[in-house]
């Protein structure tokens, strides 16, 4: 044979069909377990803002029943002559001189709380939707917390002849809304039971009144998913005498 016709095969070079094929695939692998992980930060960073969000919103909430709670009974102090709360004449849903009220709930029908405090233009007292009331001379308010029909918590004030002039959504979604009563019957500062309107009612109790108990119940919990909850808040009375 001779050299002009011997002929020299080339060398292979690149990749073959089986190694591409085998990067693909982990490439694909790769790209899947990518995208699992930016999905699963994406939710949870999105669960992490609702939470967030819905913890704020049980916070303002608390803060609203506490405040509510703490005017009751509240009146200037040039109406002190020895005798608490005189000017809290009786009226509807009212005895003299009681700042605290309302009807009990069960498992079917909500609670309805109410307050009332006096107030005239020296004293700077928010009402249950955190506005400020002014009013140019001594004036009786009362609030009243109470479920509607579409499930939303709110607080309606009303002025002194008992004309209803302004309406707050205070919470939403709220299937269950019971209030009770710590009473102090030995005026030793502790309450010894609490009872619900009914009792404190017929045991002509409210006066005695140290706490309001609160029982709130959501129509899911805080994450998604989560069963229904319910928050309890127990709030101190402050103005009994």
């Amino acid at each position: 044979m001779t050299g002009a016709s011997m002929r020299v095969r080339p060398t292979q070079s690149g990749q073959s069909l089986i190694s591409l094929l085998v990067g693909l695939t982990l490439g694909v692998i790769m790209l899947g377990a990518m995208s699992a992980m930016y999905y699963s930060l994406k939710t949870s960073f999105n669960e992490q803002v609702r939470f967030a969000r819905l913890t704020a919103i049980e916070l303002r909430l608390m803060d609203s029943l506490t405040h509510t709670v703490q005017t009751a009974g509240f009146y200037p102090f040039t109406e002190y002559n020895g005798m608490p709360r005189t000017l809290f004449a009786s009226a509807p849903n009212w005895s003299a001189g009681q700042a605290l009220g309302g009807t009990s709930g069960n498992g079917l029908v909500a609670s309805i709380f109410r307050t009332r405090f006096r107030i005239d233009g020296r004293e700077q007292i928010r009402d249950c939707g955190g506005a400020l009331e002014l009013p140019g001379a001594a004036t009786m308010f009362a609030q009243a917390l109470s479920v509607n029909n579409a499930g939303e918590l709110e607080c309606a004030v009303y002025d002194a002849s008992g004309v209803q002039t302004k309406l707050y959504s205070l919470a939403k979604s709220v299937t269950g809304f019971l209030v009770s009563y710590g009473v102090d019957d030995d005026a030793d500062g502790n309450v010894d039971q609490y009872l619900d309107a009914t009792a404190v009612d017929k045991a002509r109790a409210w006066t005695r009144v140290a706490t309001v108990k609160f029982a709130l119940t959501l129509a899911h919990g805080l994450r998604a998913g989560e069963p229904p909850q319910t928050l309890t808040h127990v709030v101190k009375v402050m103005n009994r005498d």
